[in-house]
């Protein structure tokens, strides 16, 4: 395939792939908080709302910002948004994890919107229409990040404690970086 042997995007791809490796720390993280804070499970429930709908319900915001302002970086932009305040979470003492937690998820936002939007059309452009394999793989991407995510920080977490989630922020941030690079430097001429 094509768009797999294209470093383009290939990083759009890579940068979901580590968002959701990420936003699959989620559940992990706070089911290690609950443990060391005794939070119910309806507090653990209410946290994983509050993270699930901050990022969901202002994807829409971050595909205007990408499709106004032509910010096709943003995918970039998000992973290190989101492993940032990853990292911050993890370092935070007790409840000060949570709010860093729910403001991260604006980068999953930001990646899974002006992402999807990159992804959709690099495959136009180098399969000629090929839009829905493009989404397909770029979702691929993605759900690989959900699946590797728990069990990455799942061994982490037992080996090395909290802190040890911090390997999967040291290692987005240079996936992140590609991103921007490719497309910010790519985002007027998608062939390049």
């Amino acid at each position: 395939m094509k768009l797999l042997r294209d470093p383009y995007f290939i990083a759009v791809g890579l940068s979901h792939l580590a968002t959701d490796i990420i936003n699959s720390q989620k559940a992990i993280f706070i089911v290690f908080l609950a443990s060391e804070l005794g939070f119910s499970n309806a507090y653990i429930g209410l946290v994983a709302l509050a993270y699930t709908a901050c990022g969901a319900l202002t994807q829409p915001l971050f595909g205007l910002l990408a499709d106004r302002y032509h910010a096709y970086w943003l995918s970039g932009v998000g992973l290190l948004w989101i492993a940032s305040w990853f990292g911050v979470a993890v370092l935070a003492p007790g409840l000060w994890a949570i709010p860093a937690l729910i403001i991260g998820s604006l980068g999953s936002a930001a990646m899974h919107s002006s992402g999807t939007e990159r992804a959709t059309a690099r495959g136009r452009v180098i399969t000629v229409g090929g839009a829905a394999t493009a989404a397909s793989l770029f979702f691929l991407f993605g759900q690989a990040g959900f699946a590797i995510g728990p069990a990455a920080g799942g061994l982490l977490l037992e080996k090395m404690g909290p802190r040890g989630l911090l390997v999967l922020v040291a290692v987005s941030f240079p996936i992140a970086v590609n991103a921007i690079y490719w497309m910010h430097t790519r985002s007027v001429d998608p062939v390049g």
